[in-house]
């Protein structure tokens, strides 16, 4: 899979907690994630520009993944901390959790998605991905498409950047009650709709 693609395939995976994040009103956290999870989702690709690294190695596994959230998490304590950030911009007392914990926790979890999302699009093309290396040299692939395919390239994208934008717009609706109006008034017209036909 090609950046695009793998873009797409992060966000989709993300859209859930983007919801979350929504809901909660934590919109810089949420724009803080999709930045992450554009990064991650296609930084283990860099082995492409590393003569010493091998492509679909070291960078395609699971111990990158977690190294990629210790990375992410530490850069964004490490932020808040030194007051680079203010700690307000994360904050949101219906969580009930410490800033600290919170952005760290949060780093932790985009860190590990992005790379992960990045594995399971490359688990798709013929060349497949040894995800638990270097405990098993196990190959996985489902040789569903080639990595240069542009249709199902742009479709992943498409389709991770819809999900995004009904996480914000859903997540936003249901905080606010919006959303539950909406329903409750489909409901009435669907009641009297009925009602109509019953007579």
């Amino acid at each position: 899979m090609h950046n695009e693609g793998h873009i797409g395939l992060g966000f989709l995976v993300y859209s859930p907690l983007a919801f979350v994040l929504a809901y909660h009103e934590m919109y810089v956290t949420f724009i803080a994630g999709c930045i992450a999870i554009q990064y991650w989702s296609h930084f283990p690709d860099i082995d492409l520009h590393l003569s010493f690294v091998e492509h679909r190695g070291i960078t395609h596994t699971l111990f990158m993944a977690l190294f990629a959230g210790v990375i992410t998490a530490v850069v964004a304590v490490g932020l808040i901390t030194a007051d680079v950030l203010p700690a307000t911009l994360f904050a949101n007392e219906e969580v009930g959790v410490s800033t600290k914990e919170l952005v760290g926790g949060f780093g932790f979890l985009v860190g590990v998605l992005g790379v992960t999302s990045h594995i399971l699009g490359d688990l798709f093309t013929p060349m497949g991905v040894e995800p638990a290396a270097p405990i098993s040299n196990a190959n996985i692939s489902l040789n569903l498409f080639r990595a240069r395919n542009k249709t199902a390239n742009r479709a992943f994208s498409k389709v991770g950047f819809y999900a995004i934008g009904v996480a914000l717009v859903l997540g936003v609706l249901s905080s606010t009650g919006a959303l539950q109006n909406i329903l409750d008034a489909f409901r009435g017209i669907i009641e009297n709709l009925s009602g109509i036909h019953s007579e």
